[in-house]
Formats: structure tokens, C-alpha cells, sequence
């Protein structure tokens, strides 16, 4: 739970993190800000 929590925060705080952590984004979607989808098959779509 706690990683979890810690994702979000970071792809929600900085959604730059997405880019960089995309296998994170893919496993808590959650932490893509409910946009998994995009965020998995196009990791730079959170820094948008």
C-alpha cells in the first residue's frame, strides 16, 4: 500500500516521474491520474 501511495504521489506531483517510471505507472495505474492507458503505451503523455 505504501508503494502505492508513494507513486501517485509522485506521477501526480510530478508527472514528469511518469516518463520516467513507466513499468510503475503500468502496474499502479492509479498513479497516473486514472490515464493508464495513455501513460503506459506513451509515458510522455503525464508530463502533459
Amino acid at each position: 500500500m505504501r508503494y502505492r501511495y508513494f507513486f501517485y504521489v509522485a506521477c501526480c506531483l510530478f508527472p514528469v516521474a511518469c516518463s520516467l517510471l513507466p513499468v510503475a505507472c503500468c502496474l499502479f495505474p492509479v498513479a497516473c491520474c486514472l490515464l493508464p492507458v495513455p501513460c503506459c503505451l506513451f509515458p510522455v503523455a503525464c508530463s502533459l
